[in-house]
């Protein structure tokens, strides 16, 4: 049940904080090398965001929970839609699921045959999902500062620490790796009380496509045992 556990927090709670829009790197060379002001940076990842409808795109998802030696990866496809829909499909061997349709979280774990749900409002995504869903305000909802900028990926890349205002039970803070030139997050590190530190990094971004209804609904196979949290 532990290892079950563990795994739920990883799907679940770290996993709905990766959804971010992933777009080229800032024009001009010493972009990283200077100073950001992390209210500024914050208002520059909002407004990117806030200007889309829809969004798809590769993942990666790392994951070193503290029952693990080694970091476990896993890759797959991500999307969401305004407002606050979400769908994380994880690739074989994994085949979980997670989904919301803005007001229900359902995440589904192929190998234990565990379907967990929840609403929107007990669980970690509102805090680190709703400015990405055109439904929160990074300003608002977290304290927010900027980190050095050797903790980026590459030159025109800034980190922004956020620690939620009212304390969650599913993190104590994340750290969005964002683009300085277009605002757009490339990158999201969680990290919660336990220690467990899950990153999701994110590639061949399409922006504002049609996304089919069905994408955001989950139908677990026969057998599936059904949690509701």
């Amino acid at each position: 049940m532990a290892r079950t556990l563990d795994r739920r927090a990883s799907l679940v709670g770290a996993g709905a904080a990766a959804l971010g829009a992933l777009v080229g790197r800032a024009q001009g060379a010493h972009a990283a090398d200077e100073p950001h002001d992390a209210l500024a940076l914050a208002a520059r990842i909002q407004l990117f965001h806030d200007a889309l409808h829809s969004y798809q795109a590769e993942f990666t998802h790392v994951a070193q929970l503290i029952v693990d030696r080694a970091p476990r990866v896993r890759r797959g496809r991500v999307a969401f839609e305004k407002p606050g829909k979400l769908s994380f499909r994880y690739a074989a061997p994994s085949r979980d699921r997670v989904v919301s349709d803005g007001k229900t979280v359902r995440a589904y774990l192929a190998e234990d045959k565990l379907l967990y749900v929840s609403k929107l409002a007990l669980s970690p995504y509102p805090a680190t999902l709703a400015f990405l869903a055109g439904q929160g305000v990074l300003t608002r909802d977290f304290e927010l500062r900027t980190l050095p900028s050797q903790e980026a990926l590459g030159r025109g890349d800034a980190v922004l620490e956020a620690v939620p205002r009212e304390a969650t039970p599913a993190f104590v803070r994340v750290l969005f790796l964002a683009d300085l030139g277009s605002g757009g997050v490339r990158r999201v590190l969680v990290l919660d009380a336990q220690g467990n530190r899950n990153r999701f990094d994110f590639a061949a971004p399409t922006l504002d496509a049609t996304i089919p209804a069905r994408e955001f609904s989950l139908v677990p196979p026969p057998g599936t045992e059904t949690v509701d949290l």
